[in-house]
């Protein structure tokens, strides 16, 4: 896709919050719930909005850069792997671009969230990993002053989809549903070698039982118009997330489950709204000190892709290996 110059820039608005939300579905579990596909009678019945406005509002954030389609995301204990989130500060990036550079000795980096002094990452472990080592590298090469762990996957409280293993043709399918945003099941289908019928049936199995989701592949910093903030209670109690639920009906994403710091990702239309809403907030029980992070972009970067199907593959080998047994 080609970089959006300014006047590809554009405005962001309530309604496309909540179409993004209703594209993420996130349901206190710590992973998105968004279906394998989306309709717009779907959507505006989840929404209230009307199916001319949500295709309307679709295409210009597509056109726009702001949403660059739909990838697939795995659960990380369907995946027999860990998935971690680091906030990293004392950082210097200005871009996007120098970012990439710093992270390619990472490639188990799957997101990186860019703000102003801060980095958010999103790491991913073999199970025999210890995420705070990796993330303690990732800190020395950043240069980063401090980092918090926002959550590790293998605290996060049990869940019935725990135990989902992927067949091989699902773990299959998985990789190829992240490798383009927005592929036709026709051409994964092809790359499988299946009928479409097979690969979306089995696709729609796979995450309707709770192994994945697809998620939107969101740019913070095509938005024009509005900022986005991150507001995360890091010394809140078990009551920060149903506080920042409430306090937050306009938030794009978030609270999270247990075992996960309560945060929410809001657009607002000024430093001042965003300053009066965090004041306003953190005097609610439970919450206490609410940071606020403003969000210049988020990094995908492409390097994970292979680092995810090695893994992939490299799990679903083990698992074929304990099934058969010694010889």
């Amino acid at each position: 896709m080609m970089e959006a110059t300014p006047r590809d820039l554009m405005g962001f608005d309530r309604v496309d919050s909540i179409i993004l939300r209703e594209l993420y579905r996130w349901d206190g579990d710590n992973l998105p719930r968004g279906p394998l596909r989306v309709s717009l009678i779907d959507l505006a019945a989840r929404t209230g909005l009307h199916r001319n406005t949500i295709q309307a509002r679709l295409t210009a954030m597509k056109r726009g850069g702001i949403l660059e389609g739909m990838v697939l995301e795995p659960r990380p204990t369907s995946s027999g792997l860990v998935r971690s989130g680091y906030l990293f500060e004392g950082l210097r990036f200005r871009d996007i671009g120098a970012l990439q550079e710093v992270l390619a000795p990472f490639p188990s980096v799957s997101s990186a969230v860019l703000c102003p002094g801060f980095l958010f990452l999103h790491l991913w472990h073999d199970m025999d990993q210890s995420p705070s080592k990796t993330a303690k590298a990732v800190a020395e090469e950043l240069g980063a002053t401090r980092f918090i762990e926002g959550y590790v996957s293998t605290k996060f409280p049990p869940h019935p989809a725990d135990g989902i293993r992927p067949t091989p043709l699902e773990a299959r399918m998985m990789l190829a549903l992240r490798r383009l945003p927005s592929r036709s099941m026709a051409a994964v289908a092809r790359e499988l070698r299946v009928t479409v019928r097979t690969a979306e049936r089995r696709a729609r199995n796979l995450i309707e039982r709770g192994g994945s989701a697809m998620v939107p592949r969101f740019r913070p910093g095509r938005v024009e118009g509005s900022l986005l903030v991150e507001y995360v209670a890091w010394e809140g109690d078990e009551r920060a997330a149903a506080g920042l639920a409430n306090a937050f009906p306009d938030r794009i994403v978030g609270p999270f489950g247990r075992g996960q710091v309560s945060n929410v990702l809001v657009a607002v239309k000024s430093v001042e709204e965003m300053e009066e809403r965090r004041w306003t907030v953190e005097r609610l029980s439970g919450i206490g000190p609410l940071a606020a992070y403003l969000i210049q972009d988020i990094l995908y970067p492409p390097a994970f892709e292979s680092w995810l199907r090695v893994r992939v593959e490299s799990v679903q080998s083990g698992w074929a290996r304990k099934e058969v047994g010694p010889s």
